[in-house]
């Protein structure tokens, strides 16, 4: 965990490794031992807030390390708590508790503790008791209305859970391409297609007129 000492001391099934950097705390709220969420990391080399999610180990400023970002399914397979038996129920929780608002920070610690009690022990409020029975009854509609589609967990390569050197689980959610950058993608795929019918019908010279330069491409 960020301890407020920190401040001063200062696998398989996926694709490929992702370079993480861990930048700091934002809005600075810590319950007097532990800073609680938003934390910012750098996700090979974009900065995003993520929640943590993993009471057991520890991260400091300026962390660096490899790791997966894992789908639900990929996480409650694999995952750091992949063992435990209800992973995947666990692993949702932790994804609804991570897309709910909060107004005050009573509430910003109070949803973090309960994200750190889905797999953890630590300690409760009467906030985060409120967020544990809300998610307890989405999960009991069958988080009804709510998609996981673009939850993702990084977890490190090669962490074991507890073991010294592991660092701190986080959760966060891959932004979804905006209606006007979809439509610039499929104009793309189109044009593609069009200059593919043109070279099967033997019109390689016009095509050849056409560069696209290499510093254009879609946001």
């Amino acid at each position: 965990m960020l301890s407020l000492a920190a401040l001063f001391a200062a696998a398989t099934g996926f694709a490929s490794a992702d370079n993480i950097q861990f930048v700091g705390v934002p809005t600075g709220v810590n319950d007097g031992h532990y800073y609680d969420l938003p934390y910012e990391i750098s996700i090979n080399g974009v900065d995003e807030l993520v929640t943590c999610y993993d009471v057991f180990d520890d991260v400091n400023f300026g962390d660096k390390w490899q790791a997966k970002l894992a789908t639900l399914s990929q996480a409650s397979a694999s995952g750091y708590f992949a063992t435990d038996p209800d992973a995947l129920a666990g692993y949702e929780e932790i994804a609804w508790l991570d897309a709910q608002a909060y107004t005050n920070a009573a509430q910003q610690i109070g949803l973090q503790y309960a994200i750190w009690n889905v797999f953890g022990s630590y300690a409760t409020t009467p906030d985060s008791l409120a967020y544990t029975a809300a998610a307890n009854a989405a999960a009991a509609s069958g988080y009804q209305g709510f998609s996981f589609n673009n939850v993702r967990f990084i977890e490190q390569i090669g962490g074991v859970v507890g073991q010294p050197g592991t660092e701190q689980a986080f959760v966060y959610w891959e932004a979804t391409p905006e209606p006007a950058t979809a439509t610039l993608v499929l104009l793309g795929l189109l044009s593609l297609a069009a200059i593919g019918r043109l070279l099967d019908g033997g019109l390689k010279q016009t095509v050849a007129r056409v560069r696209i330069r290499g510093d254009q491409h879609l946001p």
